[in-house]
């Protein structure tokens, strides 16, 4: 299947394409010509992957795809895990291709990925794995309302940071933790601070970065 099919069934996966026009697709998936999008659906359309029905409406034939898709998840660029040093951004930087399976959110909208820099989470235990330099932290945009505990990116100052998050009612302060081999000191916040201005999601999976890739 060529990647411009694999991509609007993914799209399809993710919210209803029936009141789309071409252009708005072609946009959507980075295609020059709208023209090669109606292509590619009518192929889709042929080989039972996307019934369009009278009203009309998109579904995507699961058994026609295997026991997993690839979902593409946007890259936003990085976060620091150290010394604060990454910007944040909401402009994507490409895209990682995950097999569904291996996904343990099934949130896909809301999920972005980052890449980790640096080594003040190399401690940490998402699933049992610490979250160490040029790992991805995949992170759901929705969750903003962090649990103590709960690994989170917040932006301070104009920079991304990944940290562990605690609520200090006592002190009436908002700690931002590094779990690391290195000394890294705290960020504390005021808790009027603590909303989606601070925290840009929570962290829920790490894939980790092969020791052979370079």
């Amino acid at each position: 299947m060529t990647d411009t099919r694999t991509r609007l069934l993914q799209l399809a996966q993710l919210q209803d394409i029936s009141g789309m026009g071409l252009r708005e697709l072609a946009r959507k998936l980075d295609v020059n010509n709208p023209q090669t999008i109606k292509y590619h659906l009518q192929k889709l359309h042929d080989a039972g992957l996307l019934n369009f029905a009278e009203r009309p409406s998109v579904q995507i034939q699961k058994s026609q795809l295997g026991t997993s898709d690839l979902i593409r998840i946007p890259i936003r660029g990085s976060v620091s895990a150290g010394p604060a040093t990454q910007l944040a951004s909401d402009e994507v930087t490409g895209y990682l291709r995950i097999s569904s399976a291996l996904l343990k959110s099934r949130n896909y909208k809301d999920l972005y990925a980052l890449k980790v820099v640096g080594t003040s989470m190399n401690r940490a235990n998402i699933d049992g794995k610490p979250i160490n330099d040029g790992d991805y932290a995949i992170v759901d945009g929705s969750k903003r309302s962090p649990r103590n505990n709960d690994y989170v990116v917040a932006v301070v100052d104009d920079l991304a940071n990944l940290k562990r998050f605690f609520l200090d009612k006592e002190n009436e302060q908002v700690v931002l933790l590094s779990e690391s081999s290195e000394d890294y000191s705290p960020i504390f916040v005021h808790p009027q601070d603590n909303n989606e201005r601070l925290i840009n999601g929570t962290v829920v999976q790490v894939l980790k970065q092969p020791a052979f890739a370079v």
